[in-house]
């Protein structure tokens, strides 16, 4: 991506993310509800020195812990 202001999402403070979207999406909210979109701790996450999930690049395929 050359620039990430293209992208069409932004901060607007410290507790609102702004989404753009081309074109109406009726079930954005309901996307936005799945827990994958929820916000990390980023202390534990940078303890963990997690990557997946960081880049398209490196997503882990899902492991059942079972």
């Amino acid at each position: 991506m050359e620039n990430a202001n293209n992208v069409g999402v932004k901060p607007v403070n410290d507790y609102t993310l702004e989404v753009k979207l081309n074109r109406c999406v009726n079930y954005f909210d309901q996307l936005m509800s799945f827990c994958v979109f929820f916000p990390q701790n980023q202390k534990f996450v940078e303890a963990q020195d997690i990557k997946n999930g960081t880049t398209s690049q490196n997503v882990d395929k899902y492991k059942d812990s079972k």
